[in-house]
């Protein structure tokens, strides 16, 4: 019996374990450029698209996105590259088939407010 009981617990734990490991949200990326699919939308003059970029992904946290054009938008300010703009936002979340992140900007001139809603799979 005592031992029946004692198979009972480690496997109970065991279970439990697993179930755990099934909601934690340790799933990450590896810090590296990653093909993305980006919806991009202007609150300002409500003008939203989409579009394919490439994100570069950081501490599971997408740090830039790079457009088509050559431009590129980053969360990195430094005084030798002053931007005219703030970023937040960018921490990835695993969907079970890929990740998801949203990004947005602020115009520091004119305060409009860009989301970037960012789609790895």
């Amino acid at each position: 019996m005592r031992r029946l009981l004692i198979v009972v617990l480690v496997l109970g734990g065991l279970i439990q374990a697993r179930a755990q490991s099934l909601w934690d949200d340790d799933v990450s990326l590896d810090d590296n450029l990653y093909k993305a699919r980006v919806e991009y939308t202007n609150y300002k003059t409500g003008y939203s698209s989409e579009f394919d970029a490439v994100v570069k992904v950081r501490n599971n946290k997408v740090t830039e996105i790079r457009f088509d054009n050559g431009g590129y938008i980053h969360d990195n300010v430094s005084v030798y590259e002053p931007q005219d703009y703030l970023y937040s936002g960018g921490r990835l979340n695993s969907t079970g088939y890929g990740f998801k992140a949203n990004v947005q900007t602020q115009s520091t001139k004119t305060g409009s407010i860009y989301e970037y809603k960012i789609k790895i799979e």
